[in-house]
């Protein structure tokens, strides 16, 4: 991530001159992004949990049948939805994009994704189930 963070934050230095631009949203919202390091860095499930108010299945679990029919009912109650396929990593997938990318202006690494969404990622080395 420090590459990444060194990298870009670098090229928006030499391009721009300055590591804070301005951004327009679509709905003319006006933010100064901060492109400096270090950058936020969001825990999945976590924030998920936070941002719902509901506790999470077991990162070892989220494959499963019972999630999925959680998932089911946290997407209905939050009006999110979820075109077919769905399969658990889509359905984990979409409240992530409701409430956590939704809210991120400056530069965020979400972190400790579901190995379910990012099976070729490398395993958490405490974790099991996330990357």
């Amino acid at each position: 991530m420090s590459t990444t963070e060194d990298m870009i934050s670098g090229l928006v230095q030499k391009v721009s001159g300055s590591t804070v631009t301005p951004y327009t949203t679509q709905t003319g919202e006006t933010h100064q992004i901060n492109w400096s390091k270090p950058w936020k860095r969001i825990e999945m499930l976590p924030a998920l949990e936070e941002a719902t108010r509901v506790k999470f299945p077991d990162s070892e679990q989220l494959h499963t049948g019972a999630t999925r029919q959680f998932l089911v009912a946290l997407l209905a109650k939050h009006n999110v939805t979820c075109s077919p396929p769905q399969a658990n990593a889509r359905m984990l997938d979409k409240p992530v994009g409701e409430f956590i990318e939704s809210v991120c202006i400056n530069p965020t690494f979400i972190i400790h994704h579901s190995k379910l969404m990012s099976p070729l990622a490398k395993a958490h080395t405490s974790c099991p189930g996330l990357t």
